[in-house]
């Protein structure tokens, strides 16, 4: 039993350092750059481990993103089930939503440590990497997020056309991002005062930006005419 053990903790350890190894070779140089030998060579691993592994250069990338992104989507989904148990409404209900997006992606990939950074490399080059199979592995991961939020912040901003509330919400997906993958810009711009990786300070500062940026009343193209239809 004892050597049964061993062998499974052994090839955990394998399948991790192909994680760790993939994760920063695809964000550094790209995923078609990066072949699965350069993989293996980085992880001290072989061909053959990742093919029995993961079975192909696709599955891995998959699972590089549901090791890092599932727990931050499920811990969203859970914040969000919360707010809406809570009844709240008006801005509170906004502002619980705009946490319950925001708060499980600033923490999180703050604890995946150099993982955290990593990975937010590898979307940044995967979102505008061309390959249709790198958009589907990112959609698979992101659309029913992406769904189950729009139409909360519809049902929470009724005053909005729901293309404002897309538009929005895409900003806030940007700024987001944007504070996760540049963070090391700000401090010395900010004569110190203001630290991306101070968490706490972070999401206190984005939360109500990002609420009083969703609230705002609809611009003058998108705005609903008396009876809710929208200007032709």
């Amino acid at each position: 039993m004892k050597s049964l053990k061993r062998t499974a903790d052994r090839g955990g350890a394998t399948r991790t350092r192909i994680l760790d190894a993939a994760e920063r070779l695809i964000a550094a140089e790209g995923y078609a750059t990066v072949s699965l030998r350069r993989i293996t060579f980085e992880a001290r691993a072989n061909v053959a481990a990742v093919n029995y592994y993961f079975k192909s250069k696709d599955a891995l990338l998959e699972a590089i993103f549901i090791r890092r992104i599932v727990p931050i989507n499920e811990e969203r989904v859970r914040m969000l089930d919360a707010c809406l148990a809570s009844g709240a409404k008006g801005t509170e209900r906004i502002e619980r939503v705009v946490r319950a997006f925001v708060e499980p992606h600033l923490r999180l990939t703050r604890e995946f440590g150099p993982g955290g950074a990593v990975v937010m490399q590898l979307l940044g080059r995967l979102a505008t990497d061309p390959e249709r199979r790198i958009e589907r592995v990112l959609l698979k991961q992101y659309d029913p997020i992406w769904w189950r939020f729009s139409g909360e912040f519809s049902a929470a901003l009724p005053h909005l056309s729901k293309a404002t509330v897309y538009w929005r919400f895409y900003y806030l997906l940007g700024a987001l991002y944007y504070l996760t993958s540049a963070r090391q810009w700000l401090p010395s711009r900010s004569e110190k005062l203001c630290d991306p990786d101070t968490i706490d300070d972070a999401i206190e500062s984005i939360v109500p930006f990002l609420v009083g940026a969703l609230a705002a009343p609809e611009g003058r193209r998108g705005r609903k005419p008396a009876g809710g239809r929208k200007r032709p």
